[in-house]
């Protein structure tokens, strides 16, 4: 007989690595999301982003849009842009997850246990690569051009860029078909999962 084991993950990407990723306990509401993003965010944008200079990127989850959220936001500077409602293609950390359960479907001899789980997890974690995640990002605007296909709401931007600058930084930007403008931030993406593993 299998045994089920189920752990709710948060964990974050950037460009030039991975970033923390957490075992989340119980349900989650607003004030253990801004626990999360405070006490695990934080440290990776000061290791990958010293100049400050990154884009956060959550999904539009109620709890990601609540008032104390939002305000903790704005309080802290935590810098980040709207994202189109109902898009998970555009939140490329979904890609890592989607490795992450492959890849524990291939363990189940080493899980006997939430513990043996969740360090399956971190394992395969920690083996993401940067190369891998670059690769993701540098999809970001296929991703959006799809999107704003699909989605009406998107049409009303007309084009949004990333591009590798020089020092290794990524630029993000939203523009018109005539001016282009770059502004030069990293993004920065995290999500929420909850793993259900038999």
């Amino acid at each position: 007989m299998k045994r089920k084991y189920s752990l709710m993950i948060w964990g974050c990407i950037t460009y030039h690595g991975v970033g923390t990723i957490t075992v989340v306990e119980g349900n989650i509401n607003a004030l253990k999301y801004i626990d999360i993003i405070d006490n695990n965010l934080w440290p990776v944008v000061v290791r990958h982003f010293p100049d400050n200079n990154y884009v956060f990127q959550d999904d539009n989850a109620p709890v990601h849009r609540a008032r104390s959220v939002q305000d903790f936001r704005r309080e802290t500077g935590l810098k980040s842009m709207n994202w189109p409602a109902q898009s998970p293609d555009l939140n490329i950390i979904e890609n890592c997850w989607w490795v992450l359960k492959r890849e524990l479907q291939k363990r189940t001899q080493n899980i006997n246990n939430t513990k043996d789980l969740e360090r399956e997890i971190r394992d395969i974690w920690d083996k993401l690569t940067v190369t891998y995640l670059k690769s993701l990002y540098n999809s970001i605007p296929r991703r959006i051009e799809k999107e704003c296909f699909d989605f009406v709401t998107c049409s009303i931007v007309p084009s949004f860029f990333i591009v590798p600058t020089t020092a290794g930084n990524t630029a993000v930007g939203l523009s018109s078909p005539a001016k282009p403008a770059l502004q030069k931030y990293d993004p920065l993406s995290t999500t929420t999962v909850d793993i259900l593993f038999d």
